[in-house]
């Protein structure tokens, strides 16, 4: 919902679609954009949208998908490779994990405060989410300027926060 729209070549059909009729909105001869939009009354969100795909089409988003995609393949190995459970499966950039240090009784306050934790120190982010009932740590790359050493800083990160969590639990 940050950004949509509708692109179609049935435009009396779009305004069909979505005419809603009252005394205290503009009438369908105003041409009012917000007519044909299922968010009458709000800012025009799809027009950042609309901007991008003016200036690097769909192929600059197929390229920028592409990037994201092999970035969050990377992120996967890399994680695997420095002891990380991988707890998701799908192609997108989109990784969702786990460490065997963290599970246990207080697992949702470990992953959490590690999570916390690696946002407080500024170089990553990261957040929690739940997978199949389970606390999780989440990392999605959306943003053009990632890079796979962006990936090695969470990784980095990742790991000076586990080892803070290993010393309190004794491991």
């Amino acid at each position: 919902m940050g950004a949509g729209m509708f692109i179609c070549e049935d435009a009396g059909g779009l305004a069909e679609t979505f005419r809603v009729e009252t005394s205290y909105m503009p009438s369908r001869e105003t041409g009012d954009p917000y007519l044909q939009s299922i968010q009458w009354s709000r800012r025009a969100i799809g027009f950042k949208l609309f901007l991008s795909l003016a200036m690097i089409g769909r192929t600059g988003y197929a390229v920028q998908l592409e990037h994201d995609v092999a970035l969050g393949a990377a992120l996967r190995e890399r994680l695997r490779e420095a002891g990380w459970q991988i707890v998701n499966d799908t192609p997108l950039p989109l990784v969702c994990f786990t460490h065997p240090v963290l599970s246990g009784v207080s697992a949702d306050a470990a992953h959490e405060w590690l999570a916390a934790e690696i946002v407080r120190r500024g170089r990553a982010w990261v957040s929690t989410a739940r997978v199949r009932g389970e606390i999780a740590l989440r990392a999605c790359i959306t943003s053009h300027r990632t890079t796979v050493d962006d990936l090695e800083t969470l990784v980095d990160e990742l790991g000076q926060s586990l080892g803070a969590v290993r010393a309190a639990k004794g491991v």
